[in-house]
């Protein structure tokens, strides 16, 4: 079973980064590399930057969704749509 899941998880990968440069070629041709270079530099800091978010308010977060998480972690929760 470990197998066939890494074989899967690799192939979504790949499929992923194959889609990825397919939707980014045009990009680059139409506003040239510096600038989508800048702006994926930009994108990365913001979205790997998030983490001093978590830093901060990480704590007030899983309080304010503790009873949601308690909610949906119970095992027969959703068994209504298995129907």
């Amino acid at each position: 079973v470990a197998s066939e899941g890494i074989v899967l998880m690799l192939f979504i990968r790949n499929m992923m980064g194959m889609g990825f440069s397919y939707a980014i070629s045009p990009w680059i041709n139409r506003n040239g590399l510096v600038v989508v270079t800048w702006l994926m530099f930009m994108l990365s800091i913001i979205i790997n930057g998030s983490f001093i978010v978590m830093l901060v308010f990480g704590k007030r977060f899983r309080r304010w969704t503790a009873a949601h998480y308690e909610k949906v972690s119970e095992p027969r929760y959703g068994e209504f749509f298995k129907r």
